[in-house]
């Protein structure tokens, strides 16, 4: 029998603290956006308070220390280290997985007995715990649609934290029960119009016939995926047909220096993720985006910039990044936003020359190398070019007054045993 399981990290961003915090067991503990914005990651105890996920922290930041409730800024250095720990060893258990999120994975296999799987999962689950200090869950089932039911099945109903469904009649129980809107791939404006049907649980939407002509095929694949017919194989991780890097700022900017120091970190960032997949870009699109309080929005905008070839050098990438900047900029414009998208994406090996212009890609390619080993080893930044700005000196840099330290990827924040 072909299965797929869904592991999900539980309440993942909070999880990561707690693994290095022992302290905030059991207390309450949220994660919030870039610049502090509003709340992206709540721990069970946050949740039974009646904090909202999205919640603007402007408005929840007296009741969560009336409430005693631990706030953190987001600490994505982190949160990805530990999200590759974690799909590190599941594909020790399993050859086959696709990483859908930073928190969540698929796996597919063949078994015949699937009902003697809770015990291997439940150890899986157990190495995964021991070894990262991140609790999972894991829902198994006859497609990934059914495996993400049985997942929110195994994080809320099981204590094992593992749920197994291949019988027709367990998998309607809990279907019957299962919400339509929270189906996966189905959103609330799909939910809204469903329910205006009469199709409110997910064995409603299993059993209706005929909506493919409303709702089209993606609907039609869901449907037979909640009966068991799997219509979704794992997909393999393709390269990126674009990049883009962008932030907010923590303060408004209308320094031209400071915004070229902004780009240009950005366009390094996005270099790195573009060598990480062993491609090269052709284009280059920088914007910019004014404040909304700004009378005038033509200082909102963005340029796109043929390369001279296709490259992932960050000397190249940065140098054209700062052109653009100074043609979009403005003089005493409040800027709150920018950022760096690199286009036209391809396959390093086969990018076409140019005649006219010196072949200096092996020697680009092994300073690149260099460069990004280094980062890798000693932490993001101890080597950094001159126009990024030194990292202690971003003064626009995001706001993140309550980050934890990189415990996992900066020397100076590695937790101190005693």
């Amino acid at each position: 029998m072909k299965l797929f399981g869904l592991i999900d990290c539980n309440n993942f961003y909070v999880s990561c603290e707690r693994a290095f915090q022992p302290r905030l067991e059991g207390k309450p503990t949220l994660v919030l956006s870039n610049n502090d914005g509003c709340v992206i990651a709540r721990s069970n105890e946050v949740k039974e308070l009646g904090v909202k996920m999205g919640a603007p922290f402007f408005k929840i930041k007296q009741f969560c220390t009336q409430e005693g409730i631990e706030v953190f800024s987001s600490n994505y250095a982190l949160y990805a280290d530990m999200s590759s720990r974690v799909m590190t060893i599941i594909r020790q258990f399993e050859p086959f997985v696709e990483v859908y999120s930073i928190d969540e994975a698929f796996i597919s296999f063949e078994s015949e007995h699937p009902e003697a799987l809770e015990e291997y999962f439940i150890r899986l689950r157990d190495i995964v715990l021991q070894s990262t200090g991140i609790p999972i869950s894991i829902g198994v089932s006859t497609s990934k649609t059914l495996a993400k039911v049985t997942n929110h099945v195994a994080k809320k109903e099981r204590e094992s934290g593992v749920c197994i469904l291949t019988q027709e009649g367990a998998i309607e129980s809990i279907l019957e029960r299962f919400p339509v809107g929270d189906i996966w791939g189905v959103g609330r404006r799909f939910s809204e119009r469903l329910q205006a049907l009469g199709v409110k649980t997910a064995l409603d939407l299993k059993n209706s016939v005929r909506l493919r002509e409303q709702f089209g095929v993606v609907m039609a694949r869901t449907i037979e995926e909640l009966k068991g017919v799997p219509c979704q194989a794992l997909e393999k991780a393709a390269p990126k047909k674009s990049i883009v890097c962008s932030r907010s700022f923590g303060e408004r900017v209308s320094v031209l220096s400071a915004l070229e120091e902004a780009v240009c970190l950005y366009a390094s960032q996005a270099c790195e993720k573009l060598r990480a997949q062993d491609s090269v870009a052709s284009c280059i699109h920088v914007f910019l985006e004014a404040s909304a309080f700004t009378a005038d929005k033509q200082y909102s905008g963005g340029v796109t910039y043929p390369l001279p070839q296709a490259t992932s050098d960050t000397r190249v990438i940065i140098s054209a990044a700062k052109s653009i900047i100074k043609r979009l900029y403005h003089s005493g414009v409040p800027y709150k936003k920018a950022g760096v998208m690199l286009m036209e994406i391809g396959k390093n090996s086969v990018t076409q020359g140019d005649l006219f212009l010196e072949n200096t890609s092996e020697a680009t390619s092994e300073l690149m190398q260099t460069i990004d080993g280094i980062n890798a080893r000693w932490g993001r930044s101890t080597l950094y070019f001159g126009a990024q700005g030194g990292p202690s000196g971003r003064e626009w840099k995001m706001k993140s007054d309550s980050k934890s330290r990189n415990f996992t990827s900066a020397w100076d924040d590695l937790p101190e045993a005693s």
